[in-house]
């Protein structure tokens, strides 16, 4: 039982002091990397081109030439930033994390993250004889009403990089 007061005292800890949106710094540019990139509506979003990172072997550009939307295939990335997803696992918990960082220097200007608690060895073994499924205890943002997988968090991460031009 000595694991779930260990694993409850962490898990208050990352999710009181590590968990929800963080903006360190703002940035303008063209365009970024992005897993998200094809969802994008370059139309309204002010920016150049956006870059797709979701496929490692083949990279790929989205772009609006002449009011058309054009997805090239390029070999390298150009954009000095973009928007990464990590996941990291510790003893309490498990973590999501959405990061802006700089690609060169790796300067990390925001970030929105999430934990997941888990459950002691023993109350893991009981509850998984229980037929069903079941649900981790997940962190909220304490700052907000919003839930921390919410799109709205997201897209409030992803304003820490601007469009050229934008006020």
């Amino acid at each position: 039982f000595g694991d779930v007061v260990v694993i409850g005292a962490q898990g208050f800890w990352v999710c009181t002091h590590d968990a929800g949106l963080r903006v360190y710094k703002t940035v303008k540019t063209d365009g970024y990397v992005s897993p998200y990139a094809g969802g994008i509506d370059l139309t309204h979003s002010g920016f150049k081109y956006m870059e797709d990172s979701v496929n490692s072997t083949v990279k790929k550009r989205y772009t609006m030439v002449d009011g058309q939307f054009k997805i090239e295939v390029i070999p390298q990335f150009t954009s000095r930033y973009e928007l990464a997803e990590e996941h990291d696992e510790f003893l309490c918990c498990w973590s999501r994390s959405f990061v802006i960082r700089d690609r060169q220097s790796g300067d990390v200007f925001g970030q929105l993250r999430s934990f997941g608690i888990k459950d002691g060895w023993l109350d893991d073994f009981f509850l998984s004889l229980i037929p069903g499924n079941r649900s981790e205890r997940l962190c909220e943002d304490t700052s907000s009403d919003i839930k921390l997988g919410s799109r709205g968090l997201i897209e409030d991460l992803i304003k820490t990089i601007q469009p050229l031009g934008a006020k």
